[in-house]
């Protein structure tokens, strides 16, 4: 009697989010298996309630139920980093494959040693293009979105996002969509890779394709681009409140010692006057700041609010909508 295949069996070094939920699903429904998820969220696979509407509207399960369904081990990303877990989790728990996911940690290179080209990657944007983190926000403030939008897996190697590309999907975004449909689009499209190409490159059915040497770009950004702080001029706050619908703006309106306190806040922005050096004025529903030419006023996004205004509602319109299109069109 022939063997039966137990499929594939990954470390996922991962954070949440409904490109991770959506991939971890079809990557079990295409029946492999997690040894672990390695880690440096704390809260880790809890999701908060908003996380949990997008994904309810979204019929994906939570990383949090699967966690407990499959009964699949959280390991500190530190701790599988410095210590032994990544030898351990390979030859005791027979992992022949690491994912890393929505993660913008960089790996040794004696753990990539250890998968050899199992090693792979999931950037959310078209490679060679976008390299580096934020991808999908960056396309967006740089107006490429609809050029180089979509999911790319990679095989990992010692640069970043350079290695080999195993498959694509363009998901371009277009004009007047919510933030968090474009996002629910890039996510039904990496389950789709997760459930397809990437199991025929693990089965030796395809092969990655090397990356042309200088070709697409390294976008750069640091933690405070698309965030309103006080080094932004009027021009870049105007330019982040008018990004899609669906976005949550913080703001950061000083630096306290030690410390930076940040609000998310709504748009639109107001000019109060020139800055004043006065230092920030908050109140429980609004914030008062100097940027760099400009002092604005804008109002705060109470969490409550939050809730109310959740990205579920266009989510689930967006689905109910495409069902309706496709069985228009039989």
């Amino acid at each position: 009697m022939a063997e039966v295949s137990r499929g594939n069996r990954a470390v996922f070094i991962i954070e949440n989010g409904l490109v991770s939920s959506a991939f971890v699903d079809a990557w079990l429904k295409a029946g492999n298996s997690i040894a672990a998820f390695v880690t440096a969220d704390r809260k880790f696979p809890a999701s908060s309630l908003s996380r949990k509407l997008d994904l309810y509207a979204a019929a994906i399960p939570a990383l949090e139920a699967q966690v407990r369904r499959h009964r699949i081990p959280v390991i500190e990303a530190d701790s599988y980093f410095s210590g032994q877990r990544a030898e351990s989790l390979k030859s005791h728990d027979k992992a022949d494959t690491l994912i890393t996911l929505m993660t913008h940690r960089i790996i040794p290179a004696r753990i990539l040693e250890l998968f050899g080209d199992r090693a792979v990657n999931v950037h959310p944007a078209l490679l060679p293009h976008y390299k580096g983190p934020q991808p999908t926000l960056s396309l967006l403030v740089d107006g490429e979105a609809d050029r180089y939008g979509g999911i790319t897996i990679h095989q990992l190697d010692k640069g970043i996002d350079t290695g080999p590309v195993i498959a694509r999907r363009r998901v371009p975004f277009t004009p007047h969509t919510h933030f968090h449909v474009w996002i629910y689009e890039i996510a039904r499209a990496a389950a789709d890779l997760a459930g397809n190409e990437l199991q025929q490159y693990l089965n030796g059915d395809i092969e990655a394709l090397p990356q042309v040497a200088a070709s697409g770009n390294y976008r750069k950004s640091d933690r405070f681009e698309f965030v309103i702080e006080p080094r932004k001029t009027l021009r870049d706050v105007l330019a982040l409140v008018d990004m899609p619908k669906g976005l949550t703006f913080r703001a950061i309106p000083g630096r306290p010692a030690g410390r930076r306190l940040s609000y998310g806040v709504y748009r639109p922005v107001k000019t109060v006057s020139h800055p004043t050096g006065a230092k920030p004025r908050i109140t429980p529903f609004s914030l008062e700041m100097d940027i760099s030419d400009a002092r604005i006023r804008l109002w705060r996004r109470r969490k409550i609010a939050g809730i109310l205004s959740t990205s579920a509602v266009p989510i689930a319109w967006h689905r109910i909508t495409r069902r309706r299109q496709r069985g228009a069109s039989v």
